[in-house]
C-alpha cells in the first residue's frame, strides 16, 4: 500500500479543482490519502481569518456614506450574523475532510502530550524546529510527529508527503528521523495542488483521453452540411467559451460575465489565428487546468486579457469544434469566425471611456 500525507498548504491554496475526481484517481492507482487533525484545524483557522476580514470589510462598507446613498438597506449585517458563517465554514470543512479521508484522519494527541513533545523538540531544536527560531515550527512539528507515530504502527510500501514547505533545508534530517523511527523511507513532494501531484505521480485521467478522442462533436452530416442540432451545439460551445455564469453574492444577482476583455477591436484574421494557436496546443493542458489565454494574446499581438479562466472541459469542447469545422465543414469556417468576432467585439473596452468613473 502507498500512502500520501498532506500539509495544510496543499489545501489553503483555495483550489477550485474537482477533489472528488482527484481522490478517486489516487485510489484507483493504489494510493491512500491521510491527513492529520492539526492540518484540518489550521485550514479552519485560516478560513475563519478570511471570513472575519470579509465581515470587517462589509462592516466598514456599511458605515460608508456612499453605501448609505447608493445601496440603502442592501447590506444587512444582521443577515450575515444569522448565517453563522464561521460555524458554517467549520462544518463544511468537517464534512469534506470526512468525505475525502474517512477513517484516515490522524487525531491529535492530548494537549499535555502535544505540549511535552513541542517543549522537548523545541529545546533540542529537532527539525522542523529551526536553530535560533524558537517560535517557528510548532504546527509543523505536530504534523510531523503525528505522521511518525502513525507510520510506526502502520506499515506502507511507500510514504509520500505533499508539501510546499522546504523546512529551512531540513528535509534530509527529517527523512533520516522518519526512517529511524518507522523503518520506512519518506519522499517529500514539492507540490501544492491536485494537478501538480498527479503530474508528479504520472497519473492520467481516462476521461481526459476519451474527451480528446471525440474530435467531431456534431451529428453525422450529409454533403458536409451541419444539421440544425449541430449548429445549435456549435453556438452553445462558443457561448460557454466566451461567457461564465457568475454566482451572485450580497451585492448582486447571478449573471453571465465575459471571459475576456479587449482594448482594441479584434480582426477576423486575429480570431482565426487565435483559434488555430490554442487548438494546436490543446494537448499541453491537463484535466485539472483552468486556462488563461494571455500568452496567446501577447504572441498574436491581440490587446486583451483573460478575465475569467476557462475550464478544461469547455476548452476541449471549443477546440474540438474548431478542429472539426476546419477539417470536415470548411464552408462553415467563416460563419464561426464571424460569430466569435461578434462575441469578442462585445468585450471591447475603450480605455478612454469614463463610464466607470464615480457619478460626481
Amino acid at each position: 500500500m502507498k500512502a500520501i500525507f498532506y500539509d495544510s498548504n496543499f489545501f489553503i491554496k483555495k483550489s477550485k479543482k474537482p477533489f472528488d475526481d482527484f481522490f478517486n484517481l489516487l485510489e484507483q492507482n493504489g494510493y491512500e490519502s491521510f491527513i492529520c487533525r492539526i492540518v484540518i484545524d489550521e485550514i479552519k483557522a485560516n478560513n475563519r481569518r478570511d471570513i472575519n476580514e470579509l465581515i470587517e470589510t462589509i462592516e466598514k462598507a456599511s458605515n460608508s456614506y456612499l453605501t448609505n446613498i447608493y445601496f440603502s438597506n442592501a447590506i444587512n449585517l444582521k443577515n450575515i450574523e444569522d448565517a453563522k458563517p464561521l460555524d458554517n465554514s467549520d462544518s463544511r470543512c468537517d464534512y469534506y475532510f470526512s468525505k475525502y479521508f474517512k477513517d484516515h484522519i490522524i487525531e491529535n494527541d492530548s494537549e499535555n502530550e502535544m505540549m511535552k513533545i513541542l517543549m522537548n523538540r523545541d529545546k533540542e531544536k529537532i527539525p522542523p524546529f529551526c536553530s535560533g527560531e524558537s517560535d517557528k515550527g510548532w504546527k509543523d512539528t505536530l504534523i510531523w510527529t503525528g505522521m511518525i507515530n502513525y507510520c510506526t504502527n502502520h506499515k506502507f510500501d511507500e510514504v509520500l508527503f505533499a508539501t510546499k514547505d522546504k523546512f529551512d533545508g531540513n528535509r534530509t534530517k527529517m527523512a533520516e528521523e522518519f526512517y529511524s523511527e518507522t523503518g520506512s523511507s519518506i519522499i517529500f513532494l514539492d507540490v501544492g495542488s491536485p494537478n501538480e501531484l498527479l503530474k508528479f505521480l504520472k497519473i492520467e485521467d481516462d476521461s481526459k483521453e476519451n474527451k480528446k478522442s471525440d474530435e467531431v462533436p456534431f451529428n453525422q452530416s450529409v454533403n458536409n452540411e451541419l444539421d440544425e442540432e449541430s449548429i445549435k451545439k456549435c453556438k452553445s460551445v462558443i457561448e460557454a467559451f466566451t461567457k461564465t455564469n457568475v454566482v451572485g453574492d450580497l451585492f448582486e444577482e447571478s449573471h453571465y460575465s465575459y471571459n475576456f476583455e479587449f482594448y482594441d477591436l479584434i480582426s477576423n484574421e486575429q480570431v482565426e489565428n487565435f483559434c488555430n494557436a490554442i487548438t494546436e496546443d490543446r494537448d499541453l493542458f491537463d484535466f485539472y487546468d483552468s486556462i488563461s489565454f494571455d500568452r496567446y494574446f501577447i504572441q498574436l499581438h491581440i490587446n486583451g486579457k483573460t478575465k475569467i479562466e476557462v475550464p478544461y472541459s469547455v476548452f476541449i469542447d471549443f477546440t474540438a469544434m474548431w478542429k472539426s469545422i476546419n477539417e470536415n465543414y470548411p464552408d462553415y469556417k467563416q460563419k464561426v469566425i464571424m460569430r466569435l468576432w461578434d462575441e469578442f467585439s462585445k468585450m471591447y473596452k475603450d480605455n478612454n471611456s469614463n463610464e466607470d468613473e464615480p457619478p460626481f
